[in-house]
């Protein structure tokens, strides 16, 4: 953010202009980092394009990307694939500070499941689904990857305080908002779409 200019009708806004580079920083939760790392996600995911042609699908929400691939990859393609992607990042910002980590979801029953995982980089999931975001990924009996809403363990869902001083109308309408919400974000089957 250090040299970042912002224009609104025909003035120009400096971040933290009266400050030294290494006295400027952002905070967190604030407007200006979300709005800066999609900037910089979408300026990485625009210049490397060539990492991703043997995906199914790939993005990035804030901080966190996924890709899903076309077939599977040993511990070791994909170690070769993270280092040749964060290579180029680094290319990209012109230094090594932006790093990537991954993690792998593997079938239990995988033979080429790697003895020694020896890059901190790279994580193995080995469960029953792979967590991204508030989602859980499951591959179904027929083969298709699915979607569902992931909880934490003991996590309550809770909305508003019952002691708020929110009116009936907004406490009526909580029930039908988070149980669109989580539709979206659910593969809907034979077997859920009644729940």
């Amino acid at each position: 953010m250090q040299s970042t200019l912002l224009t609104f009708v025909d003035k120009y806004y400096e971040h933290d202009g009266d400050r030294g580079p290494e006295e400027k920083g952002l905070t967190i939760g604030g407007y200006e980092p979300a709005w800066l790392v999609d900037l910089v996600g979408a300026y990485i995911l625009d210049n490397t394009k060539s990492h991703f042609r043997k995906t199914k699908c790939y993005g990035l929400c804030r901080d966190d990307g996924i890709a899903v691939l076309n077939n599977r990859l040993s511990y070791d393609n994909m170690l070769k694939r993270r280092t040749k992607f964060q290579n180029s990042v680094n290319r990209l910002a012109g230094a090594n500070y932006l790093q990537f980590t991954c993690s792998m979801w593997l079938d239990k029953s995988r033979k080429e499941m790697p003895t020694e995982q020896n890059d901190p980089k790279i994580s193995i999931e080995t469960g029953n689904f792979f967590q991204y975001l508030d989602t859980e990924l499951v591959w179904a009996t027929n083969g298709n990857l699915q979607f569902r809403v992931h909880l934490k363990p003991n996590q309550q869902l809770k909305y508003l305080n019952a002691d708020s001083i929110h009116t009936k109308a907004c406490f009526k309408a909580i029930p039908s908002g988070v149980y669109k919400r989580l539709s979206k974000l659910t593969t809907i089957t034979e077997s859920n779409k009644n729940l």
